[in-house]
């Protein structure tokens, strides 16, 4: 009984080691470079000057903020010796409230779900859903069963002639020129 037992589960686990080759000869993978698409692409380049265009602004903002703080501290520090008590504490919690304000403005500005974040995904998405598309399209197209994203970490090996990359890069280029047109 014993050997029936052993025997039977080789049997299944070599019938089910054939099959899983089998399957995968059939199936077609590919992959891309996601960080490549998004250099190569030009229309994160036209993106990211919006974006520029939009930090310049908070860096503004940021820098007379912090100017408005460096001259209450001035006029804090220059008559600190000649000031009431209550005036010092008046212009103390002045200075404090002033750097809140600051601080508050950073974190609403770069925090991990402030403006800029929010700026960046508004301006990508697009592109990204371009990307997902044309990835969809060449998946359907050609009969590929799996793509993955070299970027994400979970290819650790692949042929270089499984790369689609370029082409969707390329496809991403036909799609702008036939907008622009």
């Amino acid at each position: 009984m014993k050997g029936i037992s052993k025997f039977f589960i080789i049997t299944i686990l070599v019938t089910v080691a054939f099959l899983s080759n089998l399957l995968a000869a059939d199936m077609k993978m590919g992959y891309i470079d996601s960080d490549k698409i998004m250099q190569q692409y030009e229309g994160v380049g036209d993106a990211q000057k919006d974006f520029d265009e939009q930090a310049k602004v908070w860096e503004t903002q940021m820098k007379n903020m912090q100017k408005e703080i460096e001259e209450l501290r001035k006029q804090y520090d220059e008559k600190k010796l000649l000031l009431s008590e209550d005036k010092k504490i008046e212009l103390e919690t002045q200075i404090q409230t002033k750097m809140m304000e600051y601080e508050k403005f950073v974190k609403d500005i770069y925090g991990p779900t402030g403006k800029a974040a929010v700026k960046n995904a508004e301006l990508l998405q697009p592109i990204i859903e371009k990307i997902n598309k044309i990835i969809q399209r060449i998946a359907a197209d050609e009969s590929y069963d799996f793509i993955f994203d070299v970027v994400n970490g979970n290819l650790v090996f692949a042929k270089e002639e499984y790369d689609l990359t370029a082409r969707v890069v390329e496809e991403l280029k036909k799609i702008d020129e036939q907008e622009n047109n």
